[in-house]
């Protein structure tokens, strides 16, 4: 079985462009570094799809998957679970469920992959149906997330077991009781180690893409550098960037990215406001959250953190300068394991 989900992931490689040796090699790097064949045979019937459709050249999706194999990583975990709820890790570039029109390309359902054999699920409503069916509403139809998670995030999501446990989740985030803490790369030194950012957001329903307008909506966001560095992957190998800790006090769509856009230093790989349209994804990720639990006569607040995969992104980013951890959260340093040592 094994055998044949590697040979599968060689023959889409090869479908992609890649030459049986380089194709060969990417199979090898991808048991290396633990990345599940079926999630990397995924990413790359996205990738085809992208090519079939225009999105993307074939040269730039074989060049981005040989130069950032780590692009194949699609890995789903459970990080936390009780009898309330299920908090899981989530790969970046994941829906949480499919829109209302259908599937938006060809292997989104992974009901199976260009080249014929069986591919899992993409969405993360499909895994928790497999995975953790508890968190099925009463029909089984739909699961149970507590709230939002941009497609391009990678980090923390709660899904709840019942109803109540629904409703308690929801009502922390709502009341804005739910502390959140981000780790981004962006783009640029900084020349100030902390920065509240305040910038209203006109949100759009209609449209992808918000803006920060005077006629938008409160936004507040604390920004704060973990450490300088440089970037250590292509395209932009050698280029400054930053690895900042990012704490939303409001819940605007696109907060994180467009705060950061809007003051110089959009986050690496952020297609939108970066118009990076050549790192293998967006480095935002959702590490930790603590979430204050009453109703569910929790005595302590739950405190659950997702480290950075793999290595505290030590694939992409090299520090020139010693960690800095952020204020709130004196024991983030975990959070960025295998990076560097605490400052």
């Amino acid at each position: 079985m094994v055998r044949a989900a590697q040979i599968g992931l060689a023959a889409d490689l090869s479908q992609l462009g890649a030459p049986a040796a380089s194709a060969q090699s990417l199979v090898q790097h991808a048991q290396k570094h633990g990345m599940p064949t079926d999630g990397a045979r995924a990413r790359l019937a996205q990738m085809l799809y992208g090519v079939s459709q225009g999105i993307i050249s074939r040269h730039d999706a074989l060049t981005i998957v040989q130069e950032q194999p780590e692009y194949m990583r699609l890995q789903v975990g459970v990080v936390y679970e009780d009898e309330h709820i299920a908090c899981l890790d989530k790969p970046c570039d994941v829906r949480l469920s499919l829109p209302t029109g259908g599937a938006a390309w060809s292997g989104e359902p992974w009901a199976g992959s260009v080249s014929g054999e069986p591919c899992p699920e993409v969405t993360l409503r499909d895994w928790l149906l497999e995975h953790v069916p508890a968190v099925a509403t009463d029909d089984g139809s739909e699961v149970r997330l507590c709230h939002q998670l941009d497609y391009a995030t990678s980090g923390l999501i709660v899904a709840a077991k019942s109803h109540e446990a629904a409703r308690a989740v929801s009502g922390a985030f709502e009341r804005r009781e739910a502390d959140k803490l981000y780790a981004a790369i962006v783009f640029g030194h900084p020349e100030w180690q902390q920065r509240i950012v305040t910038a209203p957001i006109v949100v759009s329903g209609r449209r992808f893409k918000q803006r920060v307008g005077k006629s938008g909506k409160s936004a507040r966001t604390t920004v704060e550098v973990a450490c300088r560095g440089v970037l250590t992957l292509p395209p932009h190998r050698g280029r400054a960037a930053t690895l900042v800790w990012l704490r939303p006090h409001t819940g605007r769509r696109h907060q994180l990215r467009l705060h950061m856009a809007h003051i110089g230093n959009p986050i690496v790989g952020d297609y939108t406001y970066a118009a990076d349209k050549q790192t293998y994804r967006m480095f935002l990720h959702a590490a930790s959250l603590r979430l204050p639990l009453d109703e569910l006569h929790m005595a302590e607040p739950l405190y659950i953190e997702a480290p950075l995969q793999p290595a505290g992104w030590a694939n992409a980013f090299a520090p020139t300068e010693l960690l800095r951890l952020p204020e709130a959260l004196p024991d983030a340093g975990s959070l960025v394991a295998g990076l560097l040592a605490d400052g």
